[in-house]
């Protein structure tokens, strides 16, 4: 796959001009970031119920990796903000990709109700560490809000089509959960969707 990713690159540069097609190679390339996600989701799922899911943790600058991880959006026909609270740095004891799969769950996953805005937030609360992702789509179902962190929940309204296997938010938690934190959905304070909420501890 990711021999056809760099083949369309490059047939994107030297048609730069042409939109129909340049539409017809984003189009491919969103399905290879799907099936790239559907591998990766199904890999962490078997190591979670083998017990062969471990985390291999470094320090890192959690801001730094954000904006890094929120560079693969940038063509996105969203309007994804990232907001820091005014921190500059922030050190984070992470697996970094595994902590990637469960960001990015929750960003793809908010993509699939937001109308028009994601909001990637992270801040501090006293020895934690928070990220929130917001959307500005139907919010949280009035009930049953607990059962979407559970293995093949799918939401009522995530649309006919789109590509659910009900394992998303259940890695998510998994991953977080790991990394000695936990995962907590609400309605959004700021949009009127939802909220997710990673909360990590903050090693000093």
């Amino acid at each position: 796959m990711s021999t056809i990713q760099m083949a369309t690159d490059s047939i994107k540069r030297k048609n730069a001009e042409d939109v129909l097609l340049n539409k017809q190679l984003n189009s491919i390339q969103e399905d290879i970031a799907d099936m790239n996600r559907l591998v990766s989701t199904f890999l962490i799922y078997s190591k979670m119920h083998s017990n062969e899911l471990k985390l291999k943790q470094s320090e890192t600058d959690i801001i730094v990796w954000l904006r890094k991880l929120l560079e693969s959006y940038s063509s996105s026909t969203f309007e994804i903000t990232f907001h820091t609270n005014e921190l500059n740095s922030l050190k984070a004891y992470i697996d970094e990709n595994n902590l990637k799969h469960a960001v990015t769950n929750l960003i793809t996953n908010a993509m699939k109700f937001a109308e028009h805005t994601i909001s990637l937030t992270i801040s501090l609360d006293n020895s934690h560490i928070l990220i929130h992702v917001d959307d500005d789509g139907s919010g949280l179902p009035d009930d049953g809000a607990d059962d979407i962190f559970s293995e093949y929940t799918i939401a009522e309204n995530s649309g006919i089509g789109d590509k659910h296997i009900g394992l998303g938010l259940a890695i998510v938690k998994k991953v977080v959960n790991l990394h000695g934190g936990k995962v907590m959905a609400t309605q959004s304070p700021i949009l009127k969707g939802a909220r997710f909420t990673i909360v990590l501890p903050r090693y000093s």
